[in-house]
């Protein structure tokens, strides 16, 4: 049985991004429940800019060619449009009766 996990995340331009680890394996499939946290997007208003930039480029930076030394992806815009198409097809057959 999994365990249930509390994080915080930030939502921007479609996307919830955590601010912290998140434990899942790989296309683990969750269900989010949405609670708008104020106190802490005050605390997180507050922070010291260059300490928040940082953090960001430190993830980027973590995230960044992390895929450089696959060898099972071969060309990666082929790769990336080939899954895709997969999900639109799998989003097809998930909603057509909807």
């Amino acid at each position: 049985m999994a365990t249930c996990q509390t994080i915080t995340a930030i939502y921007d331009k479609g996307v919830l991004t955590p601010i912290e680890k998140v434990k899942l394996r790989r296309r683990q499939i969750v269900r989010v429940k949405i609670m708008p946290s104020t106190p802490r997007k005050v605390k997180l208003a507050s922070r010291d800019r260059k300490s928040a930039r940082a953090e960001r480029v430190q993830l980027a930076r973590e995230a960044f060619g992390m895929w450089a030394n696959r060898e099972d992806i071969g060309d990666a815009v082929e790769w990336t449009n080939a899954l895709r198409a997969s999900w639109e097809e799998r989003l097809k057959e998930i909603y057509k009766d909807a």
